[in-house]
């Protein structure tokens, strides 16, 4: 079967391709590899495109912080928050 295969593929001018080899029996494809190959990265592209990497935003302060500068650092981490990222908040114990 696998040289019939290989033979009609050679006939045509194209190229067999493993698809799925976990299958019984193994899934194979007559088609050009270069263009194949092409679609398959232009699927994982697409992929990372649609993906939304989260990152670690930090904000930092003092324990003897005034109420105004309190509130802008608050502001921060809820904008931080609303975009989807992750929000660490470290507070330094000085003195």
């Amino acid at each position: 079967v696998i040289k019939e295969a290989i033979q009609t593929a050679f006939q045509e001018g194209l190229d067999l391709v493993l698809v799925s080899n976990k299958s019984d029996p193994p899934v194979c494809r007559i088609v050009d590899y270069g263009k194949y190959k092409f679609e398959q990265e232009k699927k994982a592209r697409e992929a990372k495109k649609k993906q939304h990497q989260i990152t670690v935003k930090e904000v930092k302060m003092r324990y003897k912080i005034d109420e105004h500068d309190y509130n802008v650092r608050i502001n921060q981490a809820s904008k931080f928050l609303k975009s989807g990222d992750k929000v660490k908040a470290t507070i330094t114990f000085k003195g």
